[in-house]
């Protein structure tokens, strides 16, 4: 139901998503992408088609790591600095541009 477009984003559990409905969404072009911070298997086999799409950012269990003592005080810097930023009309930081996720495969 998701569009062309879209890119799947799952910070929660691997086994939430079909994985071979997931596969192919990525593979057919049902999907733009995927974010996940969770797989189906820990670890990730090395031989898993996931490592080899283009469209696909993995990340090790980490995108709500909100335990470390340096975590809040980054957040808040960051959307401190980019307020200010986008006051000034000057570019946000960690922003990307409609072309750089042309390039990497999400459109």
């Amino acid at each position: 139901m998701m569009k062309p477009t879209a890119v799947l984003l799952n910070p929660a559990r691997g086994p939430l998503l079909v994985e071979e409905a997931l596969l192919q969404a990525l593979q057919e072009g049902w999907i733009a992408g995927a974010a996940l911070d969770t797989h189906f298997r820990y670890p990730l086999p090395p031989e898993h088609p996931l490592w080899d799409m283009s469209n696909v950012v993995l990340t090790p269990h980490i995108s709500g790591s909100s335990a470390g003592r340096e975590f809040l005080p980054r957040v808040w810097s960051l959307l401190a600095d980019n307020l200010k930023r986008f006051m000034a009309e000057q570019p946000l930081l960690n922003e990307l541009s409609s072309a750089e996720l042309v390039k990497v495969g999400v459109q």
